[in-house]
């Protein structure tokens, strides 16, 4: 394990469960966090490995005490430069399992596979509900963090995160007087 915070030049530095922080546009952080790793297949294994978001805001970077049994909402394949472009580190570790994190079920040319495993072949009927694996550049992760969690005010919050404070007035009806 490195110590931290350590900024990773590849994956063989990484350990499922470690996290960074991630600015959002309002000065708050999120929290990424690797999932797992790519297995070795040829096709950049050193460079790439499956990110995470937590359903998590703080005024302060993410600590383990401060992300304990916090979801996972969102899950894609990134490139290790999205820690570092970023002008973030990992800052620590902590076990996936203690908060009930594991691979999201994806779809993926033509298959069904948790993470990076595969489980088996697609069925259009039972598994058009699964979203696609999908990589992302470096900085993807920053910009969808901000997305869900700091939605703008035209967006409704999502009623169900109990980390993301809705706007002011959101879910109202809009005045009829201050159309006019």
């Amino acid at each position: 394990m490195a110590p931290y915070p350590h900024i990773p030049k590849s994956t063989k530095s990484l350990l499922p469960g470690e996290f960074w922080p991630i600015r959002l546009p309002s000065g708050r952080y999120a929290c990424g966090r690797v999932i797992a790793l790519t297995p070795f297949d040829g096709v950049s294994p050193l460079r790439a490995f499956l990110a995470g978001i937590l359903d998590w805001v703080g005024i302060a970077p993410p600590t383990s005490d401060s992300i304990a049994m916090r979801p996972c909402i969102y899950q894609c394949r990134i490139h290790i430069k999205a820690i570092s472009r970023a002008g973030s580190a990992i800052v620590g570790l902590r076990k996936l399992d203690d908060d009930g994190i594991e691979p999201f079920v994806f779809k993926y040319l033509g298959f069904v596979q948790k993470g990076f495993t595969k489980i088996r072949r697609y069925d259009a009927t039972t598994d058009r509900h699964l979203p696609p694996f999908s990589a992302a550049g470096p900085g993807f992760l920053d910009r969808k963090a901000a997305y869900l969690l700091e939605k703008t005010p035209n967006q409704l919050p999502d009623p169900t995160s109990r980390s993301v404070t809705p706007p002011a007035g959101a879910g109202r009806a809009p005045s009829v007087a201050a159309d006019h």
